[in-house]
């Protein structure tokens, strides 16, 4: 339920260090809405449920009630293309108003409108990535997308931002800085999700799942990551980009470009995948701000149980992604206020947070 609940998130501080992050979420969960609905009511209160990546959840559970009821899913590919629009949507969203704004640049306003506005149609057939791709290449990025995919080192990046012109190389330019700027230690290891199928998430998640799990996802007994980071993890450009780095704030803000400019270049088959059998259904998208899972139990036509693993619980577990990344951190209190807007940021909650500093 985007725009229902907050983060809250609590820095304990020692002098100019963050010695403690506390981690609560009062985001409610949709279980208990879902159970004993019939499968066509879910699909059509999904939507209604979630505001945000509201395209990904409905596809989500259009295939995971699929797969459960074991009829064929004739919308995959339609709605997999719709997954694709959304989640460049969700990313120019970030990266020309969202991360400009909080580096101090200018917002591309204009440009976010528009795009927005284009990706709403080719979402709908009524126009074509290609177009939006030449633009993005042009206005934005400064280069080609296939040249800049094919940057493996990250001295290479370093050169590209340093003497781009375009909003996307002084974006970058200025978060090196600022990180380069930054006392800082090196963050604790969370680690990255696999980029999985269904049949691998399934194995992976799917007997764990309940109210417990849900709110506070893990993988092999751990919190992890997801998101455009977890999606390439093979990519070198995001490999170099996480080793040279004390934090991951730097390779996730790339590897949302990574992401962005593949499904503008047409690769985004396995954004929607799917697995059931006997009234049990399991689903996933890649979204823009990660995994999203979707399980359904149907029996009698009617819907026994649902559960939904969301982004953002992976990302904000209490001893995950955002905890690691702060613990440490040095600063004053205004330094660190805008170190941890940045950490959130770089792993993008769908809902509100709210912060509050404690001394110890």
């Amino acid at each position: 339920m985007a725009g229902v609940g907050a983060l809250r998130l609590q820095l304990l501080l020692d002098g100019s260090s963050i010695i403690g992050v506390e981690v609560t979420s009062t985001r409610p969960q949709v279980y208990q809405l879902l159970h004993g609905k019939t499968p066509e009511n879910v699909i059509k209160l999904v939507p209604a449920l979630f505001s945000l990546c509201g395209m990904a959840q409905t596809a989500v559970a259009e295939a995971a009630i699929a797969a459960a009821s074991n009829k064929a899913f004739v919308r995959r590919s339609a709605l997999e293309f719709s997954i694709a629009c959304e989640a460049i949507q969700e990313h120019c969203w970030r990266l020309l108003l969202d991360w400009p704004k909080a580096l101090g640049l200018t917002q591309l306003q204009v440009d976010f409108i528009r795009w927005h506005g284009m990706l709403r149609e080719i979402g709908v057939a009524q126009g074509e990535l290609v177009t939006l791709k030449h633009e993005i290449e042009s206005f934005w990025l400064g280069m080609p997308a296939k040249e800049w995919l094919q940057i493996s080192e990250l001295s290479d990046l370093e050169h590209w931002w340093s003497n781009a012109h375009s909003p996307a190389g002084k974006l970058f330019a200025m978060l090196a800085k600022i990180e380069i700027e930054e006392e800082s230690v090196k963050s604790l290891e969370v680690p990255l999700l696999p980029d999985w199928t269904a049949l691998q998430a399934q194995s992976s998640c799917a007997s764990m799942l309940n109210a417990e799990f849900v709110a506070r996802p893990t993988w092999k007994v751990a919190p992890a990551e997801t998101g455009a980071l977890a999606y390439y993890t093979e990519a070198s450009m995001l490999h170099h980009a996480m080793q040279s780095r004390q934090s991951r704030v730097l390779a996730r803000v790339l590897a949302r470009v990574y992401d962005m400019l593949q499904m503008l270049s047409g690769n985004f088959v396995g954004r929607l995948d799917y697995v059931g059998s006997h009234g049990t259904g399991f689903a996933i998208a890649k979204t823009a701000r990660g995994i999203l899972m979707h399980k359904v139990l149907i029996n009698a036509d009617l819907v026994q149980d649902y559960w939904v693993v969301a982004p953002t619980e992976w990302n904000f577990h209490p001893a995950g992604s955002l905890t690691a990344g702060l613990i440490g951190k040095k600063g004053d209190v205004k330094q660190l206020l805008q170190t941890v807007k940045r950490h959130v940021l770089s792993l993008d909650p769908c809902v509100e947070y709210e912060l509050e500093v404690v001394y110890a």
